[in-house]
C-alpha cells in the first residue's frame, strides 16, 4: 500500500466503487445508499459463485472464454427465489457493458447480490457494476441494515465506511464521526470493520467530520450520491468535512478514506544547478527493494512530493529501472546522488512529521 505509486494518478477517470467487487468506467454515480438499492432491486441476496460455464475459442461475451456463472442462494432479502436456488448470470463487461466479468478465482466465494431482473423473461440475469453488490466480506454497511430491516423500515439513517488506504494493522474500531446539526451534534462510533451507522436523526443539513488521530487527514469522502450546489459549497476539499442533507424517512451514506498527512520532498538539479524535470524519484525502506515504482516525476522545476509515508528508514532512487532517457541522461542513483548503495543517506521519517527540502545533485559522470 505504500508508497504510491505516481502511475495511480493516471487512473483518476475511472471510478472505483470502494470495496466493492469490480472498478467501473461507466457513467453512473460510483455508490447508492442502501435504502435505494432496497428499494429499486428486484432480488436481494446473499450467493456462492458454484461454478462457471467455459465458452469455446473465446465466443463468450465480448471475447471472453467464460460464458455464464452460476449461483447458489444462501440467503434472500428481498424477490422470489429460496434458499439453494440456483441463479445464472451472462458474462458482461465491467466497461463497456456496465456488468460484472466472472473470473475462475471467485468461485466458492459469496457475494450479495442486488438483482434486477430483465424486461424480457427470455434474456440472461446479468450483475450491475453501478449498485452495491459486492463481496459478502466487504458488505458490513448493507448488512447492518439487512438484517434488521423490518424494524429500521422508514427510519432516517447516515452510514459508511472508514478505510484506510496504507497501513494494514490501523484499527479501524472506536473512531467517531461526528454529524453537526445547527443546533445539535450526533455522535457515531465504527465497529470493527470501520463501518458507522446513525438511526433517526432529524432531517436537514449537516456537516460529517471525523475525529481523526494525529498524523492523519482525509483523502477522499465518497457519498452515495453526487453533491447539491449547497454541499459543494460548505464541504470543498481540503477541508476534513463534508456537507450533506438529509431527507425525511431516506438514507444518506459516505465511505471516508484516510491517510496519512506527511510526507517526503526535495528537488532534483543537474550539476549545472538547473532543476531536472520528469524525473522519476522512489522511495523504498532500507535494504528492502523488492517493490520499486514511480512515486513521483518532478515538475518543471524540478520539485517532487512523495505523500502518505508510513514512519521508517528509507533511501530515494532515482531512475530505478536504469534506463538512460532525454530526462534521465543518468543511470540508476541514489540520493543525495552517488551510484553506490551503501553510499545513500538514509531518511529517518517520523509518523506525522514531513521531510521537506531536500537537494538532489546529479552530477556529470
Amino acid at each position: 500500500m505504500f508508497p504510491r505509486p505516481a502511475f495511480i494518478l493516471l487512473g483518476i477517470c475511472i471510478i472505483f466503487l470502494s470495496s466493492a467487487h469490480i472498478a467501473s468506467a461507466c457513467g453512473c454515480y460510483p455508490n447508492s445508499s442502501v435504502l435505494e438499492n432496497v428499494e429499486e432491486s428486484d432480488l436481494i441476496v446473499i450467493a456462492r459463485v458454484v461454478s462457471l460455464e467455459k465458452a469455446p475459442d473465446r465466443s463468450g461475451p465480448y471475447g471472453s472464454d467464460i460464458k455464464s456463472a452460476t449461483m447458489v442462494v444462501e440467503r434472500v432479502f428481498k424477490g422470489d427465489v429460496k434458499a439453494n436456488d440456483k441463479l445464472t448470470f451472462a458474462q458482461g463487461d465491467e466497461v463497456l457493458g456496465c456488468t460484472w466479468s466472472f473470473y475462475e478465482k471467485m468461485i466458492d466465494h459469496q457475494y450479495l447480490l442486488y438483482i434486477y431482473k430483465p424486461e424480457r423473461p427470455s434474456e440472461p440475469l446479468h450483475i450491475g457494476t453501478c449498485d452495491r453488490s459486492r463481496e459478502l466480506e466487504y458488505a458490513n454497511d448493507d448488512l447492518l441494515y439487512l438484517n434488521d430491516i423490518d424494524k429500521r423500515r422508514g427510519h432516517t439513517r447516515i452510514s459508511g465506511v472508514v478505510h484506510v488506504e496504507t497501513m494494514d494493522d490501523v484499527s479501524l474500531e472506536g473512531r467517531k464521526i461526528r454529524i453537526i446539526g445547527k443546533r445539535k451534534t450526533y455522535v457515531a462510533t465504527t465497529d470493527k470493520n470501520g463501518v458507522y451507522e446513525l438511526y433517526d436523526v432529524p432531517p436537514g443539513r449537516y456537516m460529517l467530520e471525523p475525529e481523526l488521530e494525529f498524523g492523519w487527514k482525509v483523502e477522499d469522502f465518497l457519498p452515495t450520491r453526487q453533491p447539491t450546489r449547497f454541499e459543494l459549497m460548505h464541504g470543498h476539499k481540503p477541508s476534513n468535512r463534508i456537507a450533506f442533507t438529509l431527507l425525511p424517512r431516506r438514507h444518506f451514506g459516505v465511505n471516508i478514506r484516510l491517510e496519512l498527512s506527511n510526507h517526503v520532498s526535495g528537488t532534483v538539479y543537474d550539476s549545472s544547478s538547473k532543476p531536472m524535470k520528469w524525473v522519476c524519484v522512489s522511495l523504498v525502506r532500507v535494504n528492502d527493494e523488492r517493490f520499486l515504482a514511480c512515486n513521483s516525476l518532478t515538475d518543471e522545476l524540478g520539485r517532487f512530493q512523495i505523500d502518505s509515508v508510513e514512519a521508517g528508514a528509507y533511501v530515494i532512487i532515482l531512475n530505478y529501472e536504469n534506463k538512460i532517457t532525454p530526462n534521465m541522461p543518468f543511470q540508476k542513483l541514489y540520493y543525495p546522488g552517488v551510484a553506490e548503495r551503501e553510499k545513500a543517506t538514509v531518511i529517518t521519517v517520523k509518523h506525522g512529521e514531513n521531510v521537506n527540502n531536500l537537494r538532489v545533485i546529479i552530477r556529470k559522470p
